[in-house]
């Protein structure tokens, strides 16, 4: 390991890291990036995976972190007691590629704790079953979301347009390259329930915590 430190402002130091005859020559950064009041950074090979800044916040860049959304509406996909895995095909953010559109799931880079969030917004139509729930489905275990009644079942329960919103959180423990989707049901009609569509609206998001 050599250690170089700016011979002018004693500011910016590099830590070189040299394997040996394990691989090929490897290089670490860290120190102070000089003009830009003093922010701290982590790089490996001229890629910044950490950064402090003066006031406070740290930053990284590369954290497991995504968010996903429906571009459409999805009409008549629940409502017959099918599980439907909804295929969110839209992504607003996923540094690291870990949501594949193509298999509608999150697969963890590293093992460690995440928290996923889900919201499905329900148009629930007449004949369209008796209960409504979602659930987020990893490899370990299911987690499952409130259960509402459907308008066949509770017309009274739901506004002008018969759309409602279910919204949860989980705290998950995940191995690498283990799945997480998230899943929509409603039981006992006749498979007219939609899913709406757009931004603000169907969405699946999660991150690493620890």
């Amino acid at each position: 390991m050599t250690i170089q430190t700016n011979s002018i402002n004693k500011r910016a130091s590099i830590f070189t890291l040299d394997p040996g005859f394990q691989g090929p020559y490897t290089t670490w950064h860290t120190g102070i990036i000089q003009g830009t009041d003093d922010t701290f950074e982590h790089t490996y090979a001229g890629t910044v995976f950490q950064q402090m800044l003066q006031t406070g916040e740290i930053t990284a860049p590369l954290q497991p972190a995504f968010l996903v959304t429906l571009s459409a509406t999805l009409t008549d996909v629940v409502g017959n007691g099918n599980t439907y895995y909804i295929p969110f095909d839209t992504k607003v953010f996923d540094p690291n590629n870990d949501y594949l559109t193509s298999t509608h799931t999150f697969y963890p880079p590293v093992t460690g704790k995440y928290v996923l969030f889900g919201n499905v917004h329900y148009k629930s139509n007449s004949g369209g079953g008796d209960y409504m729930r979602i659930s987020i489905d990893t490899s370990n275990r299911e987690y499952e979301a409130i259960t509402l009644p459907t308008n066949e079942r509770l017309p009274g329960f739901y506004g002008p347009n018969d759309v409602i919103s279910i919204a949860f959180s989980v705290f998950a423990d995940m191995d690498i390259c283990d799945g997480a989707t998230l899943r929509a049901y409603a039981s006992g009609g006749n498979g007219v329930d939609d899913i709406l569509g757009g931004d603000c609206y169907t969405w699946f998001a999660g991150y690493l915590a620890v």
